[in-house]
């Protein structure tokens, strides 16, 4: 069986057509291995035909500019035949490389090396689950999983999950992220990136979070105070400010400074605990934001770390609140918690009592059909 290790000439090794688009930051991989050495050699075929290990040829080529590059010769017809055990292929292989691994053996099958009746038809009957077992991924699902982490994570959520800091269902989890919030998750460590992992799974297991319109009459209320020039977390149909961000263009990702700021966020455990984060620092910058958020979540991280320096106004009773495009409302128990440069930590403004508010609207508009004469007689 060959598994030996020789220095390769670069420019006879076949590349071919990869999955993995994204190289990641190759510069800050060869000043890694000019520091360190090379801690796993890159695999390739007999006739080196490249197997796993291109970001590590391409800094070995294209920055450090080397001839030659350590290489461990892949005998797929040995992994096809199970001369490999299951604690050889996890000891010696990453994950990502057995991905590959499964990828070259499914390539072989397809018009490999045939090189007698007995591998021919070993490898007719090679499946994609089969191909993953011996690569010690645990059958298709795993692989599925892992090669989804390749393509759509960022090269340090692949090296988490190559290192064994994540499992391959952890980092699967976070790979449905976009690339920004998964370095925002990664930065926290690995036990922050398996907690928010689990808690994609948990959400996705609820279902999804259907979108509530802000009433008309709370948000009237508090605009005769703040005058609101923007809505942070819209829809098309019902925003409440002339100027408003959308999902498309992300209230996350905007800048708020300037503006009095009301904010409806989602209400999904996943995605709210940004827009408090959102909210306080955009105060910093000079923003005073107004939001509302659900008042069972006040045991969250989230919640003990940004909105006890904000002001809290309750609001008794449950606000019925209207489902978005539909026919169907919910009563939620909200809170309305405020930000900004102004606010004076941990207050508690006064309460909101929706009688009391309709009650003073209709003796406004009372007031504004029959309006007091004080000229003097």
């Amino acid at each position: 069986m060959k598994n030996q290790i020789i220095e390769v000439k670069i420019s006879d090794i076949k590349i071919g057509n990869r999955h993995r688009k994204d190289m990641g930051d190759i510069e800050d991989l060869a000043l890694s291995i000019e520091e360190n050495g090379l801690l796993q050699p890159i695999g390739i075929t007999p006739d080196n035909k490249l197997i796993f290990g291109e970001r590590r040829l391409r800094a070995y080529r294209d920055v450090m500019i080397l001839e030659t590059i350590p290489a461990r010769i892949i005998d797929v017809p040995s992994i096809l035949h199970c001369q490999f055990t299951e604690n050889t292929m996890r000891k010696d292989f990453s994950v990502s490389e057995r991905v590959a691994i499964v990828e070259a053996l499914r390539s072989h099958k397809h018009g490999g090396d045939r090189r007698s009746k007995q591998v021919r038809n070993i490898e007719d009957e090679l499946t994609v689950d089969e191909a993953a077992k011996r690569a010690d991924l645990g059958g298709k699902d795993g692989y599925a999983r892992a090669k989804k982490v390749i393509e759509k994570g960022i090269p340090e959520l692949v090296n988490a999950m190559d290192s064994n800091k994540l499992s391959i269902a952890a980092a699967s989890e976070l790979s449905k992220c976009d690339h920004e919030k998964q370095k925002s998750v990664l930065k926290k460590g690995a036990k922050h990136a398996k907690w928010y992992a689990n808690r994609i799974r948990k959400i996705k297991n609820e279902g999804s979070t259907p979108e509530y319109e802000t009433p008309q009459w709370l948000f009237d209320h508090l605009d005769q105070e703040f005058h609101f020039t923007l809505d942070a977390a819209a829809l098309t149909e019902n925003a409440k400010c002339g100027e408003f961000f959308t999902p498309e263009s992300d209230g996350l990702k905007q800048s708020w400074a300037g503006h009095t700021v009301w904010c409806n966020p989602p209400f999904s455990k996943l995605e709210i605990g940004d827009w408090v984060s959102k909210a306080f620092e955009e105060s910093k910058n000079g923003a005073t934001t107004v939001m509302l958020l659900p008042s069972a979540y006040k045991d969250y991280r989230w919640w003990k770390s940004h909105c006890t320096f904000s002001e809290v106004r309750f609001i008794h009773n449950y606000v019925r609140f209207p489902q978005c495009g539909k026919k169907t409302t919910a009563y939620v128990d909200v809170t309305v918690v405020i930000f900004g440069p102004n606010i004076i930590p941990g207050s508690a403004g006064p309460p909101i009592i929706k009688a009391d508010v309709e009650a003073n609207s209709q003796d406004s508009a009372e007031d504004a059909r029959h309006p007091t004469n004080l000229c003097a007689c």
